[in-house]
């Protein structure tokens, strides 16, 4: 009995000390409550959420767009030896921007823009337009006195650097102002003012603000505004043209996707207004640039809906790379992407862009190992073609243990086309992978505004998609920096 009632007082003591250690545990769970999982998607979405919000933000500038147009429009048909500068961010004094690579080489670029490159330092005279643009997410020139490690923190590095690199802009279009040149600045004016800049400092006749919308949910880079809002500009210089070019209008260059043999540029390369044509019927301002905004914004609803599951998929393969430190390669092509991806990240001269992604491996052509991915940026081109390499790197591409996204107009490649997921074992950890297809949603040749009466249309859509998209997989990391 008197065992019985020792062996009963020792399990009370147990069941006592166990309470009182869960009370224990509880407490100290509920002091420290466990960080809230967040749907690694969510801040994918926020970001399309934020370039949509920021489109419909930009409608507030099409009227000062419309004037700007209108006042380019008059001076150049005033006078047909009157040019148009560019004063916008490069990588080098020798390298011509991207903003003026952009708005002069892809498809629906007015010819009559293609006058003169800003490192010729061709003569500014007082017929002339320049347009400014001030984006500091665009890598420019650092010298080497510019080089060297200061003892700063990275934050205060950066606003150094993007003092510095707006004085050189500002500077080079005081320049131009002086000589008589009409000056329309693309400026995210509450940016500028957060860093304390005066913006009467700034030149400008008129002043286009590319600031984000405010209610954003996610910090959003300025060329999210910059690149549409220079297209807007230009799709109404084009509506601007036809009230006042009416004997020869600009000519509108042509996607290759659409004349492989570009006769029409050759035909007007050297004769950049149509003197072969009527002009089509006068167009109300602020008609075209409208249209084109509005298509823009439906074309970041397909990504939201449509492609948002590719881009899931995506970001679940760069998880999978990232947990088993391998690497996410990037292969981007057009004149304005590769200078916001890892492909000049070799180069010593520019620095990293602020809260850049370092997951990302520019593509040399390597061996593929462990889970390495890739994510390959085009345009219309189909997956696998030449213009992505020679057919030993497409077999190397073909090759990598998750596969690859490709981020291409989807009209051209079909899902069903790309790589499907192995059937036989491999020596990767994952052999059950195919490539996935991002479809960027935009028209055949590229071009989204039809002009009635003409024969090629304005407004591309490819370097704006292939940004967002780029930005919009890299999101989820950056926010975990």
């Amino acid at each position: 009995m008197k065992r019985a009632l020792i062996f009963i007082t020792f399990l009370l003591t147990l069941l006592t000390t166990a309470a009182a250690q869960e009370n224990e545990v509880a407490d100290s769970s509920a002091s420290k409550p466990e960080k809230p999982m967040i749907s690694p998607y969510s801040a994918a979405e926020q970001h399309l959420q934020a370039v949509y919000d920021s489109l419909t933000y930009l409608d507030n500038q099409l009227p000062v767009i419309a004037v700007a147009a209108e006042e380019t429009a008059l001076r150049l048909a005033a006078d047909r030896k009157a040019k148009l500068h560019y004063v916008a961010p490069s990588t080098s004094f020798t390298t011509p921007s991207p903003y003026f690579l952009e708005y002069t080489s892809r498809p629906g670029s007015l010819l009559a823009s293609r006058t003169t490159n800003p490192t010729h330092n061709m003569p500014v005279t007082s017929g002339d337009v320049t347009l400014l643009f001030l984006s500091p997410d665009t890598p420019t020139f650092r010298s080497d006195s510019n080089a060297k490690d200061y003892d700063f923190d990275g934050d205060t590095a950066v606003n150094i650097q993007m003092l510095a690199d707006f004085a050189l802009l500002i500077k080079q279009a005081s320049a131009h102002q002086t000589a008589g040149s009409f000056i329309v600045t693309f400026a995210p004016i509450s940016l500028i003012e957060s860093m304390g800049m005066d913006i009467d400092a700034i030149p400008h006749d008129l002043l286009i603000d590319t600031s984000a919308n405010p209610d954003s949910p996610s910090p959003l880079k300025t060329y999210h505004t910059t690149l549409p809002a220079g297209w807007t500009f230009y799709s109404e210089l084009f509506c601007a043209a036809t009230r006042h070019f009416r004997d020869n209008i600009p000519v509108v260059k042509k996607s290759f996707e659409l004349d492989s043999r570009q006769v029409r540029f050759l035909d007007y390369i050297h004769t950049p207004y149509h003197s072969d044509r009527p002009a089509p019927d006068p167009i109300k301002p602020m008609a075209l640039g409208g249209k084109y905004l509005k298509t823009l914004q439906n074309v970041v609803r397909d990504l939201q809906t449509a492609s948002f599951g590719a881009i899931e998929n995506t970001i679940d393969r760069m998880r999978i790379a990232v947990a088993e430190e391998s690497r996410i390669y990037v292969k981007p092509s057009g004149p304005f992407i590769q200078y916001l991806t890892p492909v000049y990240s070799l180069n010593s001269s520019v620095t990293t862009l602020p809260k850049f992604p370092g997951i990302f491996t520019p593509w040399r052509n390597q061996d593929p190992t462990n889970s390495d991915f890739m994510i390959v940026i085009g345009d219309h081109e189909p997956a696998y073609s030449e213009f992505f390499g020679s057919w030993e790197e497409l077999d190397r591409i073909k090759q990598l243990p998750l596969a690859a996204a490709w981020v291409l107009e989807g009209y051209n490649t079909r899902q069903s086309e790309l790589k499907m997921p192995a059937k036989r074992p491999t020596n990767f950890p994952h052999e059950y992978f195919g490539d996935i297809l991002i479809d960027k949603c935009g028209n055949v040749g590229d071009a989204l505004i039809n002009i009635p009466d003409y024969d090629t249309n304005l407004g591309p859509s490819s370097s704006f998609t292939s940004l967002t998209i780029y930005q919009t997989i890299s999101m989820p990391f950056v926010m975990d920096d």
